[in-house]
């Protein structure tokens, strides 16, 4: 029993400072825009979820200010992360439930992200425009996933103590 709970106070700590981590990660490089093997532009979670400009290199040879829109399923994410801080907060056990489904939902999210964000390059280059995937897309997608898992295990943890509870009050009033 004290097993249990002492793992169940570790579960439930390591969850937020994940969480944590992960909306760190937000600021981090997300993409490298790239044109035939030539960096065009890194730009971060935020810079994703808010838009940003990228200069532009026109046939004539000017330069231009291209304008990135920002995309919702990056401010989706973010959101996502910052749910699943406020939810492994709280101690109850819907609570958990909700860490669990945030930590997959902003998963699913940078997934989707990633292959709306491939497409687009590909519509957009013809092939020419590739997006490298940064440190930060990946330790955030990572963090995310184990996020989940750690709530997961928190909730069997949770059932297991409450089956434990259970058996000794059975115990007791069998005595």
């Amino acid at each position: 029993m004290a097993i249990h709970n002492h793992m169940l106070k570790s579960a439930r700590q390591i969850s937020p400072a994940i969480f944590g981590i992960t909306l760190m990660c937000f600021f981090m490089p997300f993409v490298t825009i790239s044109c035939q093997q030539q960096n065009l532009e890194t730009l971060s979670g935020i810079q994703l979820t808010t838009g940003s400009t990228m200069k532009v290199a026109t046939p004539a040879g000017k330069v231009e200010e291209q304008k990135i829109p920002g995309d919702p399923l990056a401010a989706l994410a973010i959101i996502s992360s910052i749910i699943g801080l406020g939810t492994s907060l709280i101690k109850a056990r819907k609570a958990v439930i909700a860490s669990a489904g945030s930590g997959a939902t902003g998963a699913l999210l940078l997934l989707m992200l990633k292959s709306k964000l491939d497409e687009e390059a590909f519509k957009q280059g013809g092939g020419l425009i590739l997006v490298n995937y940064s440190f930060g897309f990946w330790l955030a997608f990572l963090l995310l996933v184990s996020a989940s898992l750690v709530n997961i295990y928190t909730l069997t943890l949770e059932k297991e103590a409450e089956e434990e509870e259970e058996a000794e009050e059975k115990e007791v009033s069998l005595k």
